[in-house]
């Protein structure tokens, strides 16, 4: 299995340099083209890569969609986590959380996006003291990308600082 998905990453990479070249430029052949990567390759990340491209040139409403029809053909981690980050963009918290419990039952995301996005459900419901419980569960992790790991660090330090923990 190893040796099939080495051989098919290897096959996507001038798609995936081509279409990634295309984004740069901000061509819309960007889409076709990380799309055929991502076909060839199956990875999540390539497929993250293309619904951000989707978003940027046809809407949020065009990369839920497209998000919606991969889910159906090759399920992934990453692409429910973009899928979701895009539904917060539009406030859409109740498909985003549908979004991140996809995403939670196809297995962990590498770059952190399921987190991202658990963390962002949080902050923007109305209890406020789950976005400090998500971020103090989060807190002891340590395999967690930079990123997120900078926005929970900086939720607990507003946190305390507000309720005057200045230590």
């Amino acid at each position: 299995m190893f040796l099939v998905r080495w051989i098919r990453t290897l096959l996507s990479l001038p798609a995936l340099w081509a279409g990634q070249a295309a984004a740069m430029l901000h061509s819309p052949s960007a889409i076709t083209l990380l799309s055929a990567a991502w076909r060839i390759s199956g990875s999540g990340e390539i497929a993250r890569q293309a619904i951000w491209q989707v978003q940027r040139h046809h809407g949020a409403a065009a990369a839920l969609a497209r998000a919606a029809v991969w889910m159906e053909s090759n399920a992934r981690p990453e692409i429910a986590a973009a899928a979701g980050i895009l539904a917060m963009e539009d406030r859409d918290v109740a498909q985003a959380a549908g979004w991140l419990e996809q995403g939670r039952r196809l297995g962990d995301d590498p770059a952190g996006m399921l987190e991202t996005l658990e963390f962002l459900i949080a902050l923007a419901g109305e209890d406020k003291n789950a976005a400090v419980e998500t971020a103090r569960r989060f807190e002891q992790r340590r395999d967690l990308p930079p990123i997120v790991s900078r926005m929970i660090l900086s939720e607990l330090l507003w946190y305390d600082m507000l309720v005057g923990r200045f230590e």
